[in-house]
């Protein structure tokens, strides 16, 4: 499939600067379908082989685990949590590996990480593990390590009436006259000694 292909699926909608084109439902996606078309599909499979360029291990607060590899001109990226996921750069595309059931919340969320990153990427663009929120016209990316407040703070800006822009992964894009950070997933994932 290219991205010529791409718009012959159903618009889902938009998150992180894609236009989302898939025959699977999704809950996380802002409306409208502005930005890049990316298709989304899924496909059944072996465990994809490939060169390791990363792996993620469990810290303490953490059990999340995962590998990216490198499939010649393509990614395979596993998450503990959410299984494989086949990234296709060029096209653009992302192909979840695995059964035809509904997806997880976090699977969606997962999706919007590391594989779109990829995707972004080879757009020109930036993401970085970031919060952002929308004061006034312009937004505010909260940047730390993880488990430091970057989604908490974002929240108590929501909760006062700020347009809360991702609680995660942001993506930046420099082209145009000014930079601009994208919406990503419409969630907010707060852990429960701070929900309250």
């Amino acid at each position: 499939m290219t991205t010529m292909d791409a718009p012959a699926l159903p618009a889902r909608g938009s998150c992180a600067g894609h236009a989302v084109h898939s025959a699977i439902p999704f809950r996380i996606l802002r409306e409208g379908i502005g930005g890049r078309p990316l298709a989304i599909r899924r496909t059944a499979g072996s465990e994809p082989e490939g060169a390791l360029l990363a792996r993620w291990e469990p810290r303490d607060g953490n059990p999340f685990h995962g590998r990216l590899l490198r499939t010649g001109t393509t990614f395979a990226f596993w998450a503990s949590d959410a299984g494989w996921f086949l990234v296709a750069p060029a096209e653009p595309s992302i192909t979840l590996a695995g059964d035809a059931q509904p997806l997880t919340l976090t699977a969606e969320v997962r999706l919007f990480g590391v594989p779109a990153t990829l995707v972004a990427m080879e757009q020109g663009d930036v993401c970085l593990h970031a919060s952002a929120v929308e004061i006034g016209d312009r937004a505010v990316l909260l940047v730390g390590p993880s488990r430091h407040g970057k989604t908490t703070l974002a929240a108590a800006f929501a909760a006062a009436g700020h347009r809360l822009l991702t609680e995660d992964m942001t993506r930046c894009t420099m082209s145009g006259d000014t930079p601009a950070a994208f919406p990503g997933p419409a969630v907010v994932r707060l852990r429960p000694d701070v929900a309250e």
